[in-house]
């Protein structure tokens, strides 16, 4: 199974991420409702209006995530290559990271003394 495309809907109002959807069983018809500032949209017509942007906003985003390379010069984790970077680091794991950082103190004691 895929991940969702949006975690948390966004108040269209207040912008706030707590926001709920409940059904009214008098109705049957899904309510989309926000905590913060008391927004109510019924119907799922109403929410579609809501949802739509914000699902093409979360897929721009999508695209625009740009795969790195890991930045340790020696790394071969990929079957002689270098493996893409984990998110939100600059490195494929914590053993690239970890040989950057002797690398890098190896070279400052050379140039020091």
């Amino acid at each position: 199974m895929s991940d969702p495309i949006i975690s948390k809907i966004l108040c269209p109002k207040c912008g706030s991420s707590t926001t709920f959807i409940e059904r009214d069983y008098a109705t049957k018809e899904r309510i989309l409702s926000c905590f913060m500032c008391g927004m109510r949209a019924y119907g799922d017509i109403e929410i579609q209006k809501i949802l739509l942007p914000q699902i093409e906003a979360a897929k721009e985003k999508q695209l625009k995530r740009v795969q790195r390379l890991c930045s340790w010069k020696d790394c071969n984790k990929d079957n002689g290559s270098r493996r893409n970077a984990r998110t939100n680091s600059k490195y494929c794991s914590r053993d690239c990271s970890n040989k950057n950082a002797r690398y890098r103190y190896l070279e400052r004691k050379k140039i020091g003394g």
